[in-house]
């Protein structure tokens, strides 16, 4: 038999000696009380584990099921560190002057410097072989044609009014290239490389007599 008080309003309990170590709350006042452990108790040390956050006994904790014991140290629960990426730039210096030079252009850009290669190619073999400039008066027409239809569609995405001034009046074209320039150098490309084919292409005509 114990005899315990209420720190707050002073009741007196006779408690049994199983009570020891446990928290009763008071009838009277509700308080929390504390009923002292027996003397022969060890007290229990708690260690702080840095990288959990948690307190835990000095005794090791048992295994959990189906998990090796080595994989629950805290070491092994650290986050990797993430692998940094390569930085851009790294690579030999030939190929970084290349996407300096010419990463704006693209592949379309590459497109067309090789069919203007061939524009040249061709003139240079119309005086061998003179029907080559009809060949080259056909590509062009092709180029100039799928390069204006080209330019109808990006004006019809942006206005109708627009595009139905580009198929009417086929000047318009050149005018809508040079109002919107950014999102029309392609076609407009085409459509330049191909007239240059064309007059080439007759003015070869002409001098050979094809």
């Amino acid at each position: 038999m114990i005899v315990v008080f209420c720190p707050f309003c002073d009741r007196e309990y006779r408690l049994a000696d199983s009570l020891r170590g446990q928290v009763l709350t008071c009838l009277s006042c509700e308080a929390p009380i504390r009923v002292e452990p027996p003397e022969d108790d060890e007290p229990v040390l708690l260690e702080t584990v840095a990288d959990e956050g948690q307190a835990v006994t000095g005794e090791e904790p048992p295994p959990r099921a189906g998990v090796a014991p080595k994989k629950l140290r805290p070491d092994r629960l650290r986050k990797k560190k993430k692998k940094r990426a390569p930085a851009e730039g790294s690579g030999s210096a030939a190929l970084d002057l290349f996407r300096y030079l010419f990463g704006a252009v693209g592949v379309f850009g590459f497109i067309l410097a090789g069919m203007f290669a061939l524009w040249v190619l061709m003139m240079a073999l119309t005086p061998l072989a003179p029907r080559v400039a009809i060949a080259l008066t056909m590509l062009g027409g092709a180029l100039q044609f799928f390069g204006w239809w080209w330019i109808v569609f990006v004006a019809f995405r942006e206005d109708a009014w627009y595009g139905s001034l580009c198929v009417f009046t086929f000047l318009f074209a050149y005018v809508y290239v040079y109002m919107n320039l950014e999102g029309t150098w392609r076609p407009a490309g085409l459509m330049v490389l191909g007239l240059l084919m064309t007059i080439s292409g007759y003015a070869l005509k002409i001098y050979f007599g094809v």
